[in-house]
């Protein structure tokens, strides 16, 4: 889990067999110290507007939009893992074509690595102007 997208790989037996990404990432929306949006992502701007947030560069993020945004973005993330992007949003976000032939039982671990993952793993609580921090609050989802 990046900055703009998140790789997909299903590793069988030791070799990669199939690869995916999707525009899910941390700084798809950025601010500055006084979270004035400084950065918009066209991935982040269809996020926003799944959750009804009409945020503009300049105007004021909140900390309950960015943890809603976190959330949204957690939740079409695991739609693409558990089945494959089903939702419009999902399907949108896919930046190649989804894993193909794949059940979620085939899978025995799911690892985060990436900038995003010491977020996740909570080892850095460090704000970066972006919702990064936001996934230390989606134990519940991941």
């Amino acid at each position: 889990m990046g900055g703009g997208t998140t790789k997909f790989s299903l590793i069988d037996h030791g070799g990669v067999t199939q690869t995916a990404a999707i525009n899910i990432g941390a700084r798809l929306i950025a601010f500055d110290e006084s979270n004035a949006v400084t950065r918009i992502e066209n991935a982040g701007r269809a996020l926003l507007a799944e959750i009804g947030y009409p945020v503009e560069l300049g105007k004021k993020i909140t900390k309950k939009q960015q943890e809603a945004f976190a959330a949204v973005m957690a939740r079409v993330l695991f739609e693409a893992i558990e089945h494959g992007p089903t939702s419009a949003l999902a399907t949108q976000l896919m930046v190649t074509p989804p894993f193909m032939s794949y059940r979620l039982d085939q899978v025995d671990h799911i690892v985060f690595s990436g900038g995003v993952s010491e977020h996740v793993y909570d080892r850095d609580r460090t704000s970066y102007g972006d919702v990064g921090p936001s996934w230390e609050n989606m134990s519940g989802i991941i």
